[in-house]
């Protein structure tokens, strides 16, 4: 009978009674039952194998050694170790990565995560890897192939397999490569390489195109880009409250209808595309005081208006009379307030006008 299905092992026959003449069947069929039950029994030599799956109750294997075949137990001192990750010192070339791995894997599966040293030489473009000798796969960062650099020299990586391609990150080293000066800033530019964006010289600040600010010497100081109007200065008391229009230069003209032109006289810098507003005693008909308009089709001593930059010149009906004046505006703030102290001036070049609303 050997073992029944809850593992307990009962003899076939009878048991033997005392002082009796023992039967050579019933011995024969014991024994035979015996050898039965012991061919079942997996022996500490390992020559027999299970043939179903052994529940532990609670139990666990120890002392086992490390595997050495993927068919092998996990042991925890490996796992915790890594050992079955870690590829020690990527071989092959810099664009051509070979990993080793103990035990070798035999097929890349989507989310498969391995470790490695880079060697001594950095990658100088798109690189590829091969691990245990399986088909070589392209090496990636944020899914877009590697540039000169990314792959650095003797610095840790981490890449998982994603299916088609090696998604890779560095784990060391990375920033304090990068920080050479405190306060830079790192982003990653257009080719998927990192890179580092100085802040400037000390006191100065970064604008939104990456360029450093310019520090007036204007009294009272201030940011600005480019150079600032050498007649504006920032003072400090009286408050006004918003839209400060200060020009930096004007002129008189007189209209001619006809054509929508504006006649200045001279060649006097006004250019296609700069902020200007009318005042006068008798504007052109079509043209309004006080009004944001943009030059265009600027000429040595004409020029046309427009209410948007690049947009279609105002029409007008007259020729207007009078003195009539056109000034760029160089700083229409919208909103305010304003300070300037008292016991300074605000300059205003000749024909200007200052609004306060």
């Amino acid at each position: 009978m050997s073992f029944d299905g809850s593992g307990t092992f009962t003899l076939a026959e009878a048991a033997f009674v005392y002082d009796t003449v023992i039967s050579e069947t019933v011995m024969n069929s014991n024994l035979s039952d015996i050898a039965t039950g012991l061919t079942t029994v997996i022996t500490k030599t390992g020559v027999t194998t299970p043939t179903a799956n052994l529940p532990m109750g609670g139990f666990k294997h120890t002392g086992v050694l490390a595997g050495t075949l993927l068919t092998d137990y996990a042991d925890v001192k490996s796992a915790q170790n890594g050992t079955y990750l870690y590829a020690g010192t990527a071989g092959g070339s810099a664009n051509a990565l070979a990993l080793t791995l103990a035990p070798a894997t035999t097929i890349l599966v989507a989310g498969q995560e391995f470790r490695w040293k880079a060697s001594t030489n950095a990658n100088t473009g798109a690189a590829t890897v091969a691990v245990s000798g399986l088909s070589t796969v392209a090496l990636q960062m944020n899914g877009v192939a590697l540039s000169a650099g990314q792959h650095a020299a003797s610095k840790y990586y981490r890449g998982l397999y994603d299916g088609t391609a090696m998604q890779i990150e560095q784990i060391s080293g990375q920033m304090l490569d990068l920080m050479s000066t405190r306060g830079d800033i790192i982003y990653r530019n257009a080719s998927n390489a990192t890179a580092r964006l100085a802040v400037g010289g000390s006191g100065q600040a970064l604008t939104s195109d990456g360029t450093d600010v310019s520090w007036t010497t204007l009294a009272g100081g201030g940011p600005s880009k480019g150079t600032a109007p050498s007649t504006f200065y920032r003072t400090n008391a009286k408050v006004q409250n918003e839209n400060l229009t200060i020009s930096n230069h004007s002129t008189t003209f007189s209209a001619t209808n006809a054509t929508n032109l504006l006649d200045k006289g001279t060649n006097d810098g006004f250019a296609d595309d700069m902020n200007v507003r009318l005042t006068g005693s008798d504007l052109p008909n079509g043209w309004v005081i006080d009004t944001d308009y943009f030059v265009r089709d600027v000429a040595s001593a004409t020029l046309k208006l427009a209410l948007t930059i690049g947009g279609s010149a105002v029409t007008i009906s007259d020729d207007g009379s009078g003195t009539n004046t056109i000034f760029e505006v160089i700083n229409a703030m919208a909103a305010g307030p304003i300070t300037i102290k008292t016991g300074n001036s605000l300059t205003i070049p000749s024909g200007s006008r200052v609004i306060i609303t």
